[in-house]
């Protein structure tokens, strides 16, 4: 598999540990309470036992020995511990809840050496591990970087033993968010940092995966103001490669069309080293799936649509990072204070109330935490796309690609300079429209061109004539939501519910076929060219027909194109040949 994908310039994420319970009758490891498995993916357990870490360092080395020479340079990065940290267990209150018998002994040992030299050893409860209250003491001061010395000790051992078996692969230790400000520390000799955000992450109100229980609030990235990638922007730094290893706003999100583009997009104004979409599918089987599945991009034909034009504008740096840049630091005081108030997924708003830069400064300039305080060099000051938060729009205009994703009032034209776009009355006001020139020259220039225009996809269920669109609908209170009043509280949540049985649809139990939205609109756009002919593809990205002459006008300047009226094919794509005589 490495081979191929050597072959196909695509690189892997080898991730060592994500959801493997160590077994102590079989590994003899330390056991917790007579069990056969640790519970929770043995976390955060196997940063605690010396000698589970020694087994996932000798997993490790043998692993990537087995794949010498197999895939170079596709294997490109090693990720040690999927989102997870001791930091994070003491906010989310696992090591309190989870850490019992010999795995506390272990740990409160280790924590009273570390004491000893730093605080005041009298005032160390060796029965609990300090708590993590409003109450701000030097004790949890001094755990906050015991901890992080924990979990430094960790990845750092496991990082030595990769590379001197694989001296050539990046390593990153874990998530930078799953722990906070402090991995700044923590993580301090990994080779790259990386994070993991999710846009409408399914929800599960009574058992986490139950695919037959499940939730989502269909919320919007852009209209959200771009909270998960303004965040993650705060947790890049200045000495290293920055990557994001998992995004996505998942399926049946009725805006998800917009994830691909905006993270491209804001990725390249910041200059991330890299983006690795979560998932390509969890199966073989799958490989092959005709509706869609859970988070998997194959069967997603939204994202399917603009997916590769997403990657080339990313690879290619085809809208290019913002010329600005714009450090900060920390001290021991807003580490405390950020762990305290559990700040993970939150940190740009967090730094923005302690005065240290404004959430929305990503938008104008680099941002990132520097140790030294060094001021990265300027980069290209060619200003090629922007994010509206006020219109709820993201607007690429730069030399090779143009596009608009986000809101719009339908039948009201908007005018970007290089192009113009209007909705036409019957759509719903949301689109995420990408022109990109396929034969590398500008816009203008182009003679070969991609345009995607993805609506969002729903399922089927069978009525008496035939296969009917299974759309989304909100879901109904309980009766103990009902009683309390806790409905009102919450965001509004949608589901499938099956119109035959009235319960929630099991998303892994999807009747084709897959329907498509509509998104009607006129696009116009600039060319030096004299004449048009658009090509609709089809599923498989084959041309079809050409759209009729009458759907395809010359202007002044260019062309405008009147695109899924009711009478063209349907299509979310089309290919675009000009010609200039």
């Amino acid at each position: 598999m490495l081979e191929q994908f050597r072959q196909q310039g695509i690189y892997a994420d080898l991730n060592l540990h994500v959801v493997y319970q160590f077994r102590p009758t079989i590994d003899h490891t330390i056991a917790l309470d007579d069990e056969t498995a640790l519970p929770n993916q043995s976390k955060p357990f196997l940063i605690v036992d010396d000698l589970a870490i020694q087994l996932q360092a000798r997993y490790a080395r043998g692993l990537l020995d087995a794949l010498k020479g197999a895939g170079e340079p596709a294997l490109a990065l090693v990720e040690i511990n999927n989102e997870s940290s001791l930091i994070y267990a003491w906010m989310n209150g696992d090591l309190h809840r989870l850490l019992t018998g010999p795995f506390k002994d272990s740990l409160m040992a280790r924590w009273q050496r570390f004491a000893a030299t730093k605080t005041n050893s009298d005032i160390v409860d060796p029965k609990i591990f300090p708590p993590l209250d409003g109450n701000n003491t030097p004790v949890q001061l001094s755990f906050l970087k015991f901890l992080s010395q924990e979990d430094k000790r960790y990845v750092d051992f496991i990082s030595n033993s990769i590379r001197d078996i694989a001296p050539r692969l990046l390593i990153i230790g874990t998530q930078m968010s799953f722990g906070g400000l402090i991995n700044f520390t923590s993580m301090s000799e990994m080779d790259a940092l990386d994070n993991h955000f999710y846009v409408d992450h399914y929800h599960f109100p009574n058992k986490m995966w139950r695919w037959d229980d499940w939730q989502i609030t269909d919320s919007s990235s852009i209209k959200s103001r771009l909270a998960p990638l303004l965040s993650s922007a705060y947790y890049r730094s200045f000495d290293k490669p920055y990557l994001i290893t998992e995004f996505n706003q998942p399926w049946p999100n009725r805006q998800s069309a917009e994830i691909l583009p905006e993270t491209a997009v804001f990725a390249s104004m910041q200059d991330w080293s890299g983006l690795a979409f979560y998932d390509y599918t969890h199966s073989r089987a799958d490989y092959t799936a005709t509706t869609p599945r859970e988070f998997s991009l194959v069967g997603d034909a939204t994202k399917l649509v603009q997916f590769g034009q997403a990657a080339w504008l990313f690879r290619t740096r085809a809208v290019a990072p913002l010329c600005g840049a714009a450090t900060y630091t920390f001290d021991d005081h807003l580490a405390m204070v950020a762990t305290r108030q559990r700040i993970t997924n939150d940190l740009a708003n967090f730094l923005q109330q302690e005065g240290t830069l404004t959430a929305e400064a990503p938008l104008a300039v680099r941002v990132g935490y520097s140790a030294r305080n060094l001021e990265p060099p300027l980069a290209s000051c060619d200003i090629m796309a922007r994010f509206d938060l006020k219109a709820y729009q993201m607007i690429i205009d730069a030399s090779t690609v143009k596009g608009i994703t986000g809101y719009v009032k339908p039948n009201e034209e908007y005018d970007y300079r290089s192009f113009r776009v209007t909705l036409r009355g019957d759509s719903r006001g949301f689109l995420s429209l990408m022109l990109s020139a396929r034969d590398g020259l500008p816009v203008e220039q182009s003679h070969q061109l991609l345009l995607t225009l993805p609506g969002y996809t729903v399922t089927s269920f069978q009525t008496e004539r035939g296969p009917a669109p299974l759309d989304l609908a909100h879901r109904l209170p309980n009766w103990m939501e009902l009683l309390f009043g806790l409905f009102k509280s919450r965001p509004i949540e949608w589901n499938f519910v099956s119109p035959l049985h009235h319960h929630t649809v099991n998303l892994r139990s999807l009747t084709p076929p897959v329907w498509m939205e509509y998104v009607p609109c006129t696009f116009t756009f600039r060319s030096n060219s004299r004449k048009l002919i658009v090509y609709p593809l089809s599923e498989t990205g084959a041309r079809m027909a050409p759209l009729q002459e009458k759907f395809v006008k010359k202007i002044s300047d260019g062309f405008s194109i009147d695109l899924q009226s009711d009478s063209q094919p349907p299509s979310p794509w089309y290919e675009l040949d000009t010609f200039s005589s």
